[in-house]
């Protein structure tokens, strides 16, 4: 399914000032709120920002994230809310545009506190996004247009965010949900999924998921901890079929009050997990561990009130590895405090770094990462009591920063954490924050937005709330693009050129991606995009052939030499492939762009695939997924037509299934195996065709 990018609108919003006030939040099911000291304190609000606001009304704990839920190719904003009137008993999920304008359907009123941080993503592979979100009372699962998804909601106590991830590597996500002291995992539909729930010994922290052993299969990582705290707590990591990791779990000195964070800090090809923890005997802990559950060299390092921050990741001083970032405070020098560390535990030049706040308190939400301004290094986003603040790669102030952002900080849990995205599809970025009560922020920002030069752009990485930095891999999707009739040459007063588009998917798997076209226009740059598809899904070794398509160049285009070029990957930044030719326009009448002006007559159309490319030598592709559980596509290429065969034996040799006996065309095919009746362990496929022989190994894991 794709969904087409037509218009960009670029609205603005005045700040209301309203009231602002401190919550905290109950980590107990049973407990009283007011005996866990949850109270408010009213103060006034700055005068209106330069920046659009809106306002809720209610107390907020957990962190926006940016998805697009209406299909129109921009990011929506996504953040949930405790209750207006009852700030236990109910709570609110908003959705915004760019401009401020909640989204038709929204906000959607849930039963419960929603103290967590939503998850975006398309948990049944439909191709639309579904927001997940945990009360004090249910799971809930909504559609993008703010209706319940069926078979929700599910009762369950949950006060921690959820994370969404292919666990069994079958179409759709699974949602891993910390509720006291134990996880849950469900699938899409909402029944039980493997043997989970797993359970620690005291209450989980939001889970961060990646692949630790290198098995082609998430791990679960969740820290535990006492809400009042304890001497000692852990961190633990599970598989995907409910067995511990090996070394795992490790303690800690102190309750781990945040999620952890995994990435591969050094570039060994190894996953590292980075947390915090609260001592209550001394000041608090970051730690790294190995993926086996060893402490590193040079660490734990002591962070004074490091608690309530979840650490995030980020190259800031460009030397090819990744950095830690976390927020603390300290009493010399007084105030609020951002710490970077190198991965063998030395601190980064410039760091830490103390905000010139005049109301100052520990900082507990996650230093956010990227390139705010446009110059090619990346920056670090905080909220702190009652502003924003931005520090360059070298630990000095961004200008133009700290941005007021009216709150009271408090100090029983996290507070939201900023989110960095481009929500009115300017091109450019926008910091969007949220205060602990009622304001919420959208901050406009010069410098042009880059999505691969984001490495950590929200709480938990991204909409899923993975919390763990995984950068995405390119995928072979060759795009051209070609004019029709020789060169073109466009008359002052506009005209029209005729041009075909061929894509192809050359990965042995499905691929999903967006395809987009542009032009870079002479004194001015590259615009557009003219036409779009997002999330196109395109089977293996297939693709679209000639597709023919037209554009308008409109009188007012300048005069000059135009590329016009298509472009596969993830829109705007991330680029797989790309492919363009030039085109002359002789003069113009107005001059400048107006995008309305540039009609592109095209679309990509899954009803006319092109051939198939012919292959060199009969082989074997492999299986997607490897390991699986019970089925996977075995995929296979024949230079010929003719008579072949597709086995499956055990390790033993026997025979286990005959999945092709017959005729088959040249190409490129897939064939899906069940191994539903089948013990785990290591099976071997073959192709014969006449004397040709290809085999491959895949692994079954139940």
């Amino acid at each position: 399914m794709w969904r087409m990018l037509t218009v960009f609108i670029i609205l603005s919003i005045i700040a209301t000032p309203l009231l602002a006030q401190t919550y905290i939040s109950s980590t107990s099911a049973n407990s009283d709120p007011l005996s866990e000291g949850l109270h408010f304190i009213k103060s006034p609000t700055q005068a209106t920002l330069d920046n659009w606001t809106a306002t809720t009304s209610a107390p907020m704990l957990g962190s926006p994230k940016l998805a697009d839920l209406n299909g129109d190719g921009i990011d929506e904003i996504i953040l949930a809310t405790y209750g207006i009137i009852n700030p236990y008993g109910e709570g609110w999920i908003h959705a915004w545009d760019g401009a401020g304008n909640e989204l038709p359907g929204f906000p959607i009123q849930v039963i419960g506190a929603a103290p967590g941080t939503p998850a975006v993503g398309d948990i049944d592979n439909d191709g639309d996004l579904e927001i997940v979100q945990g009360t004090w009372n249910y799971l809930y699962v909504f559609n993008g247009d703010g209706t319940l998804y069926p078979g929700y909601p599910i009762g369950n106590y949950i006060t921690q965010a959820v994370t969404l991830t292919d666990l069994d590597n079958i179409e759709g996500l699974e949602i891993i949900v910390p509720s006291s002291n134990a996880m849950h995992v469900y699938h899409s539909n909402g029944s039980g999924y493997g043997g989970f729930p797993v359970y620690a010994a005291h209450s989980l922290t939001a889970a961060a998921v990646a692949d630790l052993d290198g098995d082609f299969q998430s791990e679960i990582v969740a820290g535990s901890f006492v809400a009042s705290g304890s001497p000692s707590d852990s961190i633990y990591a599970w598989h995907s079929d409910t067995f511990p990791v090996s070394g795992f779990p490790v303690p800690t000195a102190g309750s781990v009050k945040v999620p952890p964070v995994i990435a591969d800090l050094d570039n060994n090809g190894t996953m590292e997990i980075i947390a915090d923890c609260w001592s209550q005997t001394g000041t608090d802990q970051l730690y790294v561990w190995d993926d086996s559950g060893s402490l590193l060299p040079g660490w734990p390092q002591a962070v004074a009130y490091c608690r309530l921050s979840s650490p995030s990741v980020g190259d800031i001083d460009n030397d090819g590895d990744l950095e830690i970032i976390v927020g603390g405070w300290s009493t010399v020098p007084s105030g609020e405090k951002i710490h970077a560390y190198h991965h063998d535990g030395a601190t980064v030049a410039g760091f830490p770094v103390v905000l010139n706040n005049a109301i100052s308190g520990n900082l507990n939400n996650t230093p956010v990462v990227g390139d705010i301004d446009g110059d090619g290094l990346l920056e670090i986003v905080i909220k702190a009591k009652n502003n924003v603040f931005a520090l360059n790669h070298d630990g000095s102030v961004v200008t133009g920063f700290p941005v007021p952002l009216d709150d009271e900080n408090h100090s029983g849990t996290t507070s939201p954490t900023p989110v960095l995205g481009d929500t009115d599809g300017d091109g450019l970025v926008e910091i969007f924050a949220a205060a602990c009560y009622d304001n919420v922020l959208s901050i406009d920002m010069n410098g042009a937005y880059n999505s691969s030069a984001m490495p950590w752009p929200s709480y938990q990485f991204n909409a899923y709330n993975w919390g763990a930095y995984l950068p995405v891999e390119p995928q072979n999707v060759s795009v051209s693009i070609f004019a029709v009739g020789g060169p073109i040459v466009i008359p002052a007063s506009g005209g029209v050129f005729d041009f075909t588009v061929t894509a192809f998917n050359l990965e042995p798997e499905a691929v999903t991606c967006d395809v987009w076209i542009s032009a870079e226009v002479p004194g001015i740059g590259w615009v557009g995009p003219f036409y779009a598809v997002y999330d196109w899904m395109i089977s293996s070794y297939s693709g679209v052939e000639d597709l023919p398509g037209s554009q308008i160049v409109p009188a007012r285009a300048p005069a000059g030499t135009y590329t016009y070029a298509i472009h596969s990957g993830q829109y705007p930044d991330v680029i797989w492939n790309q492919h363009s030719f030039t085109f002359e326009k002789l003069g113009d009448e107005e001059g400048g762009i107006d995008l309305s002006d540039w009609i592109c007559d095209f679309e990509m159309a899954d009803d006319k695939l092109a051939e198939a490319i012919v292959p060199e030598e009969i082989q074997v592709t492999g299986c997607y997924p490897n390991p699986f559980n019970p089925v996977t596509v075995i995929g296979f290429q024949l230079p010929a037509s003719g008579e072949v065969t597709l086995s499956v034996y055990d390790i033993s040799g026997r025979l286990v299934a005959e999945l092709v006996d017959g005729w088959r065309e040249a190409g490129w095919h897939n064939v899906t195996f069940d191994g539903s009746g089948l013990a785990s362990g290591i099976y071997i496929y073959q192709l014969t065709g006449g004397k040709l022989h290809a085999t491959g190994k895949m692994l079954l894991v139940k």
